[in-house]
């Protein structure tokens, strides 16, 4: 069993082999998820927005976009 970074992104994966020179490698894959709740979105239920997460990214990660989420205004006003 041997532990290194084989693809670069700062995470330890794991190499291993066996008596059969068999090799196994597992790459340590982070994913992330957010939730966001008590949003009030402006308009009636008939108004429409698209909702885009965005992380510019840093020296271990890469940046990522989400791919869009549509919500429908709350017909309420933000306390």
């Amino acid at each position: 069993m041997t532990i290194a970074d084989l693809n670069g992104d700062g995470a330890p994966d794991l190499i291993s082999s066996d008596v059969h020179a068999s090799i196994g490698v597992l790459l340590n894959v982070t994913a992330a998820e957010a939730k966001l709740s008590d949003v009030v979105v402006p308009g009636t239920s008939r108004d429409v927005e698209e909702i885009v997460g965005k992380y510019s990214g840093d020296s271990r990660y890469a940046g990522s976009k989400s791919a869009p989420i549509k919500v429908k205004g709350s017909s309420r006003t933000n306390p």
